[in-house]
C-alpha cells in the first residue's frame, strides 16, 4: 500500500502464488490492506493495476467492488 495523493491509495504488487490460489488468500489480503488504508488519515479511494490478462484477478477485484476506471499501457486500473 502507499498513498498516492491525500485522499488516494494504491496497492501495489498484489501477488498469490499459483499453488494455492482459489483459497481466498487474495480477497483476505485485499481486506488487510484495505484496513491498514483506513488507518492512514484522509485515504478515500484506493486503486490497484492488473494486467488485462490476469481475467481471475480482475473478477475477484470486481467482486469486492472495484471498478474499471481507465487503461494505461495494458493494464486495467481498478
Amino acid at each position: 500500500m502507499r498513498r498516492l495523493d491525500e485522499t488516494s491509495a494504491e496497492i501495489k504488487r498484489m501477488y498469490v502464488n499459483p499453488s494455492v490460489r482459489g483459497r481466498g488468500i487474495g480477497r483476505s489480503l485485499i481486506q488487510a490492506l484495505e484496513r491498514e488504508a483506513q488507518l492512514l488519515t484522509g485515504i478515500t479511494t484506493i486503486v490497484l493495476e492488473t494486467g488485462t490478462r490476469l481475467a481471475s484477478a480482475i473478477r475477484l477485484y470486481e467482486a469486492m467492488g472495484y471498478a474499471r476506471v481507465t487503461r494505461v499501457n495494458g493494464t486495467a486500473r481498478c
